[in-house]
């Protein structure tokens, strides 16, 4: 196949405008750049469509599946030819099969030539309702047609009554201690209860059938599995958001549900090297934080004892590990003491992205980039397609100037959310690799500093893969610890390629530089990882950074005699006790 692309070694990261003969649907939801439409980027149908703002949402044309019978291909002809002209076409053909004189059967093939009148396409003077009424003959105008409701068969079934929950199926630890809570409190949190975990079944979608017959009308990238959404607008499943469904999904004992979330990325890194941002096509050029190891190693931990952990995981790593490797190759920063850390960053974002088009070319407009070939325009395309590929769409954290969008340079930054993200998955692959190689599972890493080192070469000492990657988390520790690190404010902070020093030193207001973020490698892992009376003096500086930033609702927890990080989901008011435990 031809396709052009960023590549390196096996994996791919896609360039959307030349996605056609893998995806033919790619052109006419992805393709906006000059070269993909005899019209000119600016008559594109995408293009056209989005400035026209037919819909209020820019996500909503992307999604609209094509009407059956229609091919990508013959629409954009039938555009170019009618809308990329400087003069208008008589109408020709006979008009009694519709308003286009299109044949009312689903096959287009009688179609020789367009037999329309449209308006042309001139700047804003676009005739809207002849745009939309190209659309209305063409395309499916309720998007969501591509999935199918789908009721999780595993979601328990909980009633309230007499001041407790009554579980009449999957009881699980987690839902009794909230019962107890609710029976001992002046609180009414029976119903919310309740309601939340009766959710699931109004979020559960499946792949309709008809995107595997034809998925030239489709953007949706087919999944095997059923799964969960986080509803509204998001229509599809989304990288790091079903991380945390799946870990909902265990709580209330959904297992097998979860165990299908996961399979679907599974097979995502199979097709592409990498888990894309959603399971849409648009989004082949960007990927999100990585935390399919989380998910496999959770699903693999709370397995029924009957399942075969070990079949799951011979799947499963290699798969793992080739994501990481697309990580390393093209988010990974060289800096200058040689070690090595990532970023976010999407080279090949060529355009405004497909969902948020109408936004992306307004602010290029805002910013005065708005001349096609300027570099500075393909700059800031490149800068806020790596901020959503960060999910943090759109922090502060990726802008010079924090109150100026305009000023976004998401690839120049180096987060740490990201390294703390890949510090967790180089201590998963080691964690699952050895489960995997020695047919049970091994022991936890915990401990501070030397207790974790000890434990970690005790359970390593015979696998050399495993070993490579705890050196290789070891090897991130040191460098984040040299370049994220900052003593003085007892946590990490971000780091600037371009000042070639930490955000600290390049924003007016330091208070700016304060983040969640700042915290997670506490969550990663990376206390394990010092000595023992560093990694103790540093905690105890960080749990006062954290207290002193007034974080909503934030607790220390001391688990395994270490120090980790957790939010709080509501029950603040039984479990903020513990805080007090926490060194």
């Amino acid at each position: 196949m031809s396709i052009s692309l960023v590549h390196t070694g096996k994996d791919m990261a896609f360039r959307l405008g030349s996605l056609a003969s893998v995806f033919p649907s790619a052109t006419v939801y992805c393709a906006a750049n000059c070269a993909d439409t005899q019209a000119g980027c600016d008559k594109s149908l995408l293009a056209v469509v989005q400035r026209l703002r037919i819909f209020d949402d820019s996500k909503h044309f992307v999604d609209l599946p094509l009407l059956p019978g229609r091919r990508p291909e013959r629409i954009l002809e039938y555009w170019d030819a009618e809308f990329g002209r400087r003069v208008l076409e008589e109408e020709t053909g006979d008009r009694g099969a519709g308003s286009t004189g299109i044949p009312a059967a689903d096959s287009e093939e009688s179609v020789a030539t367009p037999t329309f009148r449209l308006a042309r396409v001139q700047g804003t003077a676009t005739d809207f309702e002849e745009v939309r009424r190209f659309l209305l003959e063409h395309f499916d105008f309720a998007p969501g047609g591509d999935l199918l409701p789908w009721v999780p068969a595993d979601t328990p079934e909980l009633e309230p009554g007499g001041g407790s929950l009554r579980e009449r199926q999957h009881p699980q630890t987690f839902l009794s201690e909230l019962r107890q809570w609710v029976a001992t409190h002046n609180i009414d949190l029976e119903t919310w209860i309740v309601d939340m975990v009766s959710r699931w079944r109004s979020l559960g979608r499946q792949t309709s059938p008809f995107v595997y017959r034809e998925p030239e009308r489709f953007s949706l990238l087919p999944l095997r599995y059923p799964f969960l959404v986080a509803g509204g607008r998001f229509r599809e499943c989304y990288y790091w958001d079903t991380y945390f469904i799946v870990r909902g999904l265990l709580v209330c004992g959904m297992w097998e549900t979860a165990r299908g979330c996961v399979e679907n990325f599974l097979d995502l890194v199979e097709q592409f090297g990498f888990v894309p941002n959603g399971a849409r096509i648009y989004y082949l050029n960007r990927t999100q934080p990585p935390f399919l190891s989380d998910m496999v190693r959770c699903v693999a931990e709370q397995a029924p004892p009957d399942w075969d952990v070990i079949a799951y995981l011979e799947r499963a790593l290699p798969l793992l590990e080739r994501e990481y490797n697309f990580l390393m190759e093209q988010r990974s920063v060289q800096m200058r003491s040689g070690g090595i850390l990532n970023r976010y960053h999407a080279p090949t974002a060529d355009g405004p992205r497909p969902e948020s088009f109408y936004e992306d070319s307004q602010l290029a407009t805002a910013c005065f980039v708005d001349v096609i070939g300027d570099p500075r325009r393909n700059e800031l395309f490149i800068a806020l397609t790596a901020a959503a590929e960060s999910g943090w769409d759109f922090s502060s954290r990726w802008l010079r100037d924090r109150r100026n969008l305009c000023s976004i340079r998401t690839h120049f930054i180096v987060p740490v959310c990201l390294n703390s993200f890949l510090l967790r998955l180089e201590r998963n692959l080691a964690y699952l690799y050895a489960w995997c190689h020695q047919g049970s599972r091994p022991p936890s890493m915990s401990g501070l500093g030397t207790s974790a080192a000890s434990a970690a070469d005790e359970t390593f000492r015979h696998d050399e893969v495993a070993q490579h990657f705890w050196a290789s988390a070891q090897r991130r520790v040191d460098t984040m610890q040299q370049y994220l690190y900052v003593a003085k404010r007892g946590h990490w902070v971000d780091y600037d390629l371009e000042a070639g020093s930490s955000t600290l030193h390049t924003v007016s207001d330091q208070n700016q530089t304060v983040s969640a973020s700042n915290f997670f490698p506490i969550w990663g892992g990376l206390l394990e990882h010092l000595e023992a009376t560093e990694a103790a003096s540093i905690a105890r500086v960080v749990l006062k950074s954290f207290g002193e930033q007034r974080f909503a609702m934030c607790w220390w927890r001391r688990c395994d005699a270490r120090c980790r990080l957790w939010s709080t989901v509501g029950f603040s008011q039984r479990l903020a006790p513990r805080a007090t435990a926490a060194l």
